[in-house]
Order: C-alpha cells, then structure tokens, then sequence
C-alpha cells in the first residue's frame, strides 16, 4: 500500500496540529491554575492579620521574590553553595534575610 505525497502531508499537518491544540490547553490549564492558586494565598495572606515576629528585613519568600526579581537567583546560588561537596544530604530554605 502506498500512500501519495499529499496524503502524507495532510496526515503530517493534522497530527502536528493535534499535538499544537492539546498543548495549547495544557498551557491554558497551568494558567488557570496559578491564577486560582494565587488569589487563593493571597485571601489567605489578607485575612490573617497576625503580626510577625520578625523585623523589616525578613520578608515571607513569595513577598520578597515579588520585590527583587534577583532574589530567586540569589537563594538557589546560595543553596547550591551550601550543598557543595556534601552528597547524600539534603537542605531547606528556612528563613531568608536580605542584607544590604
């Protein structure tokens, strides 16, 4: 059985475009997540108006990445030179302290 030229390129555009629309949702259903997520933590965040034990220079992490956008940058290059030559074990990020 052989299959013309055209009839390849047809299944070839269908199945791309197939592969193209199932993607699209995937991304459209992560966007939809974070957005629900978010408004989520931040009702949570609004109506809890408990006073934090920490000054002005602790802030929560998702606060302080919405300052500095560098700020992830810097606590992954300090978490990963901190984990140098120390295989087997695992860290935490427990607090974060901007310095200036």
């Amino acid at each position: 059985m052989t299959y013309s030229m055209l009839e390849v390129l047809k299944l070839t555009i269908v199945s791309m475009g197939i592969v193209f629309a199932i993607l699209l949702g995937i991304m459209f259903l992560m966007i939809l997540m974070a957005k629900l997520f978010s408004e989520e933590e931040k009702a949570i965040s609004n109506s809890s108006n408990l006073k934090s034990n920490y000054d002005e220079r602790y802030l929560p992490m998702p606060k302080l990445f919405d300052q500095d956008p560098f700020a992830r940058v810097a606590v992954f290059a300090a978490l990963s030179e901190a984990s140098q030559d120390k295989d087997g074990r695992s860290f935490q990020i427990e607090s974060i302290k901007r310095i200036k």
